[in-house]
């Protein structure tokens, strides 16, 4: 089992785990799966108690190149059991590494509220991004221990008022059953995302998801007002 990462340009993106462990508890969660694989190299990570881990901190463990660097995508840096100091030793790294080699970093959290705590450390070499796979409030309670995706959007929306000149996305992954199209669509547009990433479940968790012309039609909606950026499409399982 591999984690289907996001790619930028057609090559997929490094990433960069100084932190992990989660407590949103989501249903589908790879990384949770994934971290079992880790027992000899760190109990912490075996568990998936979130930690971090200093040494990843240093300059030389950083990934640099061209393209984005996604942040912590065995965790959410985010989430509201991190502590804070430990937020603001990743993000000094992460400035650091910019200002050095220009490298940008690309970070998605289901608690973007926890953005405007640190709105004055993000700049034009972050991408800051939201989980939001369905709009059905009830739905996303059910999967997940996060925030409802109404709060998510919500503070999607004001994250791109208080800081216009930040580029945003919405992860729309794994795709759930969702209230229609138009709809979905029309709650996404005032965050006015730069991209947004659509894909169904890639780990056969058997989750609601909507069928695949639906999936179709809201890509058609999305692409009304932004970039879709395909990740896996394919029938729902219901469907097969």
């Amino acid at each position: 089992m591999k984690p289907r990462m996001f790619t930028f340009e057609n090559r997929r993106i490094k990433t960069w785990n100084p932190l992990i462990g989660c407590l949103h508890h989501c249903i589908y969660c790879y990384a949770r799966k994934w971290a079992k694989r880790l027992k000899r190299l760190c109990e912490y990570c075996y568990k998936f108690v979130p930690h971090l881990h200093v040494e990843r901190l240093s300059q030389s463990k950083i990934p640099g190149g061209d393209l984005p660097v996604f942040v912590c995508d065995m965790s959410d840096l985010f989430g509201n059991w991190i502590p804070r100091e430990w937020i603001k030793m990743v993000l000094s790294a992460a400035k650091t590494k910019s200002r050095r080699c220009g490298t940008t970093f690309l970070f998605l959290t289901k608690n973007p509220a926890g953005y405007f705590l640190f709105l004055d450390q993000f700049d034009e070499h972050t991408i800051l991004g939201a989980t939001i796979e369905t709009d059905y409030v009830e739905l996303s309670v059910r999967v997940s221990g996060a925030p409802s995706v109404r709060s998510r959007i919500y503070h999607m929306i004001q994250l791109r008022k208080a800081r216009p000149d930040l580029k945003l996305f919405v992860s729309i992954e794994p795709i759930l059953e969702f209230t229609n199209p138009v709809s979905f669509a029309r709650k996404l547009e005032p965050i006015k995302p730069d991209f947004v990433f659509v894909g169904y479940d890639n780990y056969n968790n058997n989750l609601v998801e909507p069928r695949l012309e639906e999936v179709k039609e809201l890509i058609e909606e999305l692409e009304k007002f932004t970039e879709v950026r395909p990740k896996t499409l394919r029938k729902a399982w219901h469907e097969r």
